[in-house]
């Protein structure tokens, strides 16, 4: 099977979705100096209207993450990768002044191979160092990519005495893509693809899903186009997000001729012995053109 490493950057950080201490809860933490260590199993899917790649094409990446003198949601922006909102509704993704403290340091974690299975699909993935970043971020990361099917996901990594992450093995179940989406009654279709937004409020929907996973909306500007994303989100997964007037005027103006990107997330929280917090995430993604 064809495979290469994949970037870093699409990778979902969702340590705020996990049980336990919560990474952006530090910054209200009083021993921010505190160190903890989280684990992210993620396999992400991604799709477009009309189709332009294989149905079972997955990144599938880890990371084992130690941190300490890190404030609310700095880590992820740290890492290069897109935090998941806490709250439902909608917001702009405004950039995050610096909230690290002096002594901050973030180690991404060696533990050894990691072997992932899916269906008859198997993915070796090695650790792969990256160069340190900001003088803040170190360590090494997991990612790869290739055609898979199967919906069961089994993760078993060998584990790592120095790193005190021991041996390992985890199983779940991802969602089922994304369908039947539609703004208010127009579907969005292979014939129909360019989304034209309604002045005023509207109803984004889709197929509804499992009641424990969520919705994010990604309402983004052109290429060229500097404005600040709009993140509408939805906890339950119950086919439709509620814009109001206010923020469909607002969607208007920043991503008129730009991209929605609509992904279903589900986060399947886990132990491992010496872990603050772990968990396997799955993201479902379907990008969509804006037109006017």
């Amino acid at each position: 099977m064809n495979r290469r490493i994949a970037s870093i950057a699409p990778l979902l950080f969702v340590g705020a979705c996990v049980g336990g201490p919560q990474m952006g809860e530090l910054a209200s933490d009083p021993a921010l100096d505190t160190q903890r260590t989280s684990a992210l199993l993620v396999v992400e899917r991604r799709a477009t209207i009309p189709s332009t790649s294989s149905p079972h094409a997955a990144q599938v990446g880890a990371r084992f993450v130690q941190f300490t003198g890190v404030a609310r949601g700095a880590l992820p922006e740290l890492l290069g990768t897109p935090a998941i909102p806490e709250a439902v509704g909608c917001r702009q993704q405004e950039p995050r002044e610096s909230d690290q403290s002096s002594r901050a340091e973030v180690r991404l974690l060696d533990v050894g191979a990691l072997e992932v299975r899916s269906g008859a699909h198997t993915l070796a993935l090695e650790p792969r160092r990256l160069p340190d970043l900001f003088r803040v971020v170190s360590g090494v990361v997991y990612a790869a990519e290739g055609d898979i099917e199967g919906s069961r996901w089994q993760f078993h990594a060998a584990g790592n005495s120095t790193a005190r992450i021991p041996a390992f093995d985890v199983e779940a179940q991802a969602p089922e893509a994304l369908s039947g989406l539609a703004v208010d009654e127009h579907a969005i279709t292979a014939d129909n693809a360019v989304v034209r937004l309604p002045r005023g409020a509207f109803s984004l929907r889709w197929r509804r899903g499992d009641a424990a996973d969520f919705v994010v909306a990604h309402f983004e500007g052109g290429a060229t186009d500097h404005s600040v994303p709009v993140i509408c989100s939805a906890r339950d997964d119950a086919g439709a997000l509620e814009i109001d007037a206010a923020w469909s005027d607002r969607i208007t103006r920043t991503a008129a001729l730009g991209r929605l990107v609509v992904h279903r997330v589900r986060v399947r929280p886990f132990t491992i012995a010496n872990v603050d917090n772990a968990a396997v995430v799955f993201d479902s993604a379907v990008t969509l053109r804006l037109g006017e």
